[in-house]
């Protein structure tokens, strides 16, 4: 997580440096933005594709786009979601079927993304975010 917030820090402050307003009168001396690491630009690469890739998949299933949501679904439902479908139905369904049936009275399917809290990559193939969701009334989870 430091990792992060310092990439994102430098990321900022080398914006900062580049856009900075004001004429230039030929006397001034442009600043560049430090050098970021290729370690830590993936990164901010990793958490803002994390970010993004949460909204849509929150969007799909809200609009009940559930195919184009499975697609983004990254994990095994079967593993935690077996507890909410028959026995039978386990092995049949796919990740579509299970947000389908799901979505039609167990989880509230309805949410969006009001607001990232955090960001931690956990490691190289997960990135917990932690967020703010929001219903269409305006009510935050």
């Amino acid at each position: 997580m430091a990792h992060l917030k310092h990439a994102v820090t430098l990321f900022c402050f080398g914006i900062l440096l580049g856009c900075s307003s004001g004429g230039s009168d030929g006397n001034e001396i442009e600043e560049s933005a430090p050098a970021v690491s290729p370690a830590v630009e993936a990164l901010v690469q990793d958490s803002t594709q994390a970010r993004v890739t949460l909204a849509e998949y929150l969007s799909h299933l809200a609009e009940g786009r559930y195919e184009e949501a499975a697609e983004l679904y990254g994990g095994n439902w079967r593993e935690a979601g077996s507890q909410f479908v028959e026995a039978e139905d386990v092995d049949t369904l796919s990740t579509a079927g299970f947000l389908v049936r799901t979505c039609a009275g167990i989880f509230r399917c309805d949410l969006r993304l009001q607001e990232v809290r955090a960001v931690e990559v956990a490691d190289p193939t997960r990135v917990l975010l932690r967020v703010t969701l929001q219903d269409r009334s305006g009510a935050r989870f």
